[in-house]
Formats: C-alpha cells, sequence, structure tokens
C-alpha cells in the first residue's frame, strides 16, 4: 500500500522495471504504435514513477511535504492519477511517495496563511502525510477537488480496478485444462487409481460442481448418481488435494 522509495535504485530493480509487460505483448505493442516497445505510451515514466496500462494522470503540482518518516518538510512534485498520489522529492531529497488512492481514509483541507493550504491525507493503513499547497498555483484548488472525488467514488465501477488495460495473450477461460492438470499432479497418467468422470456434464446432477472430475477407477458413474440421494442438494463425493504437512 506504502512504499518509500530511495532514489537510486538497483540495477536489479531497474532490470525489473524495464522488463515490465515485455516479450509478446511488448513485440504487439511495437506494431500496433510503432513505438519502442521496452517504453510503450501507457508506461511513461517520471523519475521513478510508471504509469500502469490504463492510468491516468490527472493532474500534478509542486508542493511540501511533511510526514514522520521525513526530516522536516521536503519539497517536491506531488502527481494525481485514476490510481495514486505519487510525491517526487525534489533533485537532492531521498524520499518518495506511493500511496494508491483507495487506500486513502480521510482527506482534510485547512488554511495555513494567505497564499498556501494544508491538505492531511489520512490512510487505512495508518499512514498519515500532510501537504503544503500554494493557493497562487492555477490547479491548487483542482487538487483537493479532484483527489476527493477519485478516493470516494459515487459508484463501485469508478474504481481504477476497472480502468486497468494490461492486455495478457492468455483469455482466463481458456488458461485451466482439466486433463493436463490432473495429469500434471498424477491422477490421470497411465495405471492411476483413479479415472475422468463426465457423470455432471452440462450441470446435470447438480450446479454448483464441475463438469468434470476424477473418480476411483473402479466406481461407475451409476454408483455417483446413486450416491446423490443421499444428500439434501444431491452432493456426490469429490477428491481433495491435501498438501504434505510438516511439523516446525
Amino acid at each position: 500500500w506504502y512504499q518509500r522509495r530511495v532514489r537510486g535504485m538497483s540495477a536489479v530493480d531497474e532490470h525489473e522495471q524495464g522488463q515490465y509487460d515485455g516479450g509478446a505483448d511488448a513485440a504487439e505493442r511495437a506494431d500496433q504504435t510503432g513505438s519502442d516497445p521496452t517504453q510503450p505510451p501507457s508506461q511513461q515514466t517520471h523519475g521513478s514513477f510508471v504509469q500502469l496500462p490504463g492510468e491516468e494522470l490527472k493532474l500534478q503540482q509542486e508542493v511540501e511535504c511533511v510526514d514522520a518518516c521525513f526530516d522536516g518538510h521536503i519539497r517536491g512534485q506531488l502527481k494525481l492519477t485514476t490510481y495514486r498520489l505519487f510525491f517526487t522529492a525534489a533533485e537532492g531529497e531521498p524520499h518518495d511517495l506511493d500511496i494508491p488512492i483507495h487506500s486513502i481514509l480521510k482527506i482534510d483541507k485547512k488554511s495555513q496563511a494567505e497564499n498556501s493550504y494544508s491538505l492531511s491525507v489520512q490512510c487505512k493503513q495508518f499512514l498519515s502525510v500532510r501537504f503544503t499547497v500554494n493557493k497562487q498555483e492555477r490547479k491548487s484548488k483542482d487538487l483537493y477537488q479532484t483527489l476527493t472525488k477519485l478516493a470516494f467514488p459515487e459508484e463501485g465501477i469508478k474504481l481504477f480496478a476497472y480502468e486497468y488495460k494490461k492486455r495478457h495473450k492468455d483469455s482466463g477461460w481458456e488458461i485451466y485444462d482439466f486433463e493436463k492438470e490432473y495429469t500434471r499432479i498424477g491422477a490421470l497418467k497411465e495405471k492411476s487409481k483413479w479415472r475422468h468422470s463426465a457423470v455432471n456434464k452440462d450441470f446435470a446432477l447438480i450446479d454448483s460442481y464441475p463438469e468434470h472430475i476424477v473418480v476411483p477407477a473402479e466406481i461407475s458413474e451409476e454408483f455417483i448418481k446413486k450416491s446423490t440421494y443421499f444428500s439434501l442438494d444431491r452432493t456426490y463425493p469429490c477428491p481433495l488435494l491435501a498438501a504434505p504437512y510438516q511439523r516446525g
């Protein structure tokens, strides 16, 4: 939820960041956009700030940050997106802040002086941070209003989860293959004591059970059907996978 980053990522961090959504997806992007596949438009980098696919930058403004993790006041740039509130410290300062907006519990705005106000943000994981905002800047009023609107949407469908646009090579419905999975764990290998049963094909017996299951090889389809007579919901015995338990 909350990351306090130190400037100057390690070579491993930089490598992992550069490999974000790479491979075949990167090549696909290059074909569609004609851009560098290692730096897609949806992943613009500003210091250690990297936008997610579908994440939209709403505004950015120079502010001063006050937080218990920092020593004193730190000047920098505050970016507000549809997913997060990101504070990038000015050059020479060691800290950045990355706060998902839906982790925010409360936002308070208080006037401090004629030309500034404080924006206090309290998060659900007990993080509390305060920003000093210059009223004379054109977007100072928009910052509070936009953050409040994004952090507390009137409709759940306006959450960033519905805007996330990372493309996946495979359809989620096609990832699972019954025969491959049970062969992998040994249930459908040659000379196995288990077999594949389609007794519930088209959910003929019970709609809350899968169409395909494995059953002991010696049990017939008729035996499974008769076993449902002893259950109020017409359920039937199914195998369970148990991981080895070790003490200590």
